[in-house]
């Protein structure tokens, strides 16, 4: 029996000046710092697959906030004896308050997972920062 293994994995780190910030940096007017890191990925593993479809745009910054910088991601996979994970990871750090403290700190993850006989596993995610 042969064994198939796959492994798709787009990484994707906006980072926009994070650097150390102290309350006298806001008495001159600089914006404060702010960054994202998202991860996204799948991996199909089993004695038979069907068919596989991945797809992976991103957007990077442009020159006006109406477009802001983010990325898509699909998987399809069709008729698989197996395993399909499809997964993503968010971590965006927002400003920082007139001490110096962080402003805001989110994490967000998020993974499916279907095993056996997966005749149809579908999933799309996006991320989007600003």
């Amino acid at each position: 029996m042969r064994k198939f293994a796959i492994l798709i994995v787009l990484i994707i780190s906006m980072i926009f000046g994070i650097t150390t910030v102290s309350a006298e940096d806001f008495s001159g007017g600089i914006l404060p710092p702010f960054g994202y890191t998202a991860i996204a990925g799948s991996s199909v593993s089993g004695s038979q697959i069907g068919s596989l479809i991945t797809d992976a745009s991103t957007r990077n910054i442009g020159a006006t906030a109406d477009f802001p910088s983010g990325f898509n991601y699909a998987i399809n996979a069709q008729n698989v004896i197996g395993s399909v994970n499809a997964f993503m990871n968010v971590h965006a750090q927002g400003g920082f308050d007139e001490s110096g403290v962080k402003a805001s700190d989110f994490v967000y993850m998020e993974s499916d997972t279907a095993t056996g006989f997966v005749s149809s596993f579908v999933k799309s995610m996006s991320f989007q920062a600003g």
